[in-house]
């Protein structure tokens, strides 16, 4: 009778302590993020996730943030996903923002294309008078599609020709997060394939938020067939957010090559090209009938594969930019 009451006493303290005891499921995988000066900033950055690890919905350990799913793996569970949001940083700290997987879609009120065309951002493409020019507020009305909508932030594209030269498109891709800050990619494409190739030669000038970023230094630039350069800006203060994956996550989900673990000399990280410039080879060898030994030749282009050996190194980071 007393090892009963003692047993009773015992079940009853583990019941007790129990949900003390417990322990959360731990995160799917982690996000990086810093920046290089101090207050409130957005951010977007992709994600991959390991079949079945997510078989609902990702969601990051922050409350201003969205996750929305691009793709699932054939089980039905998230392989790609794109999260944005805000975050109050530190300049020179780094944040980890942990990522969930949970069972019920996200709520909130999505921000939509008609919430660019309110915001009105101003790009203007000038492609010389032989080519012509594109006005992003010219297309608000008419995204070709939109991309991510999210409460936190939307992505659409829009699409314009230049004076009717049908075989050259400017395309904007803008983001409107929720605190209003404006982002402007454009890229211009010069080929069909249903029209006859022809190189162009032109002085370009691109403007954003009625800034000018960039005219080739007033120079000519040739545009070759079948090619495309691109030019991108913040409207207003720039948006200095790095974001950065857990690249050990990122071999096991399988997407990428399992590299040996070696760690990259340093030599090999800062011979990576890691600026962009227009029209330009970057990494890439100039004569691709060359034999031997090339960077971009592999599994994944050598600075695709250093970006994943150094856990992220910002040096390879922009050499994946570029």
């Amino acid at each position: 009778m007393r090892s009963m009451k003692c047993l009773n006493l015992l079940f009853a303290a583990f019941a007790m302590v129990g949900p003390l005891l417990a322990v959360a499921s731990p995160p799917v995988t982690t996000v990086h993020l810093r920046s290089a000066q101090s207050g409130v900033q957005v951010f977007t950055v992709g994600l991959a996730f390991r079949k079945g690890d997510v078989p609902g919905y990702p969601q990051l350990q922050l409350a201003d943030s969205q996750v929305v799913v691009k793709k699932r793996w054939n089980d039905g569970s998230v392989k790609h996903a794109v999260a944005s949001g805000q975050i109050d940083l530190v300049a020179g700290q780094t944040v980890d923002i942990a990522i969930d997987a949970v069972a019920n879609p996200p709520g909130g009120i999505p921000l939509t294309a008609a919430d660019i065309a309110s915001a009105n951002p101003s790009a203007v493409v000038n492609l010389g008078g032989a080519v012509g020019n594109v006005s992003l507020q010219n297309l608000l009305g008419t995204p070709a599609r939109t991309w991510i909508s999210g409460p936190e932030m939307v992505e659409a594209h829009y699409y314009g020709v230049p004076n009717g030269n049908a075989n050259m498109a400017v395309w904007f891709q803008v983001r409107l997060y929720k605190s209003g800050r404006l982002f402007v990619r454009t890229w211009i494409d010069n080929g069909r394939l249903d029209l006859a190739p022809v190189d162009r030669s032109y002085v370009p000038n691109v403007s954003i938020g009625g800034v000018p970023i960039f005219d080739n230094g007033g120079a000519a630039l040739t545009h070759y067939a079948h090619s495309r350069w691109s030019q991108e800006a913040w409207i207003g203060a720039t948006n200095a957010v790095e974001a950065d994956i857990d690249t050990g996550y990122l071999v096991r989900t399988r997407l990428v090559p399992n590299y040996m673990s070696n760690v990259p000399a340093e030599a090999a990280l800062n011979a990576l090209a890691q600026n962009y410039t227009p029209l330009t080879n970057a990494g890439w060898t100039p004569n691709m009938g060359e034999t031997g030994f090339q960077r971009q030749i592999g599994l994944l282009p050598s600075w695709d594969a250093l970006y994943v050996t150094s856990h992220a190194d910002p040096r390879a980071r922009r050499a994946v930019m570029a």
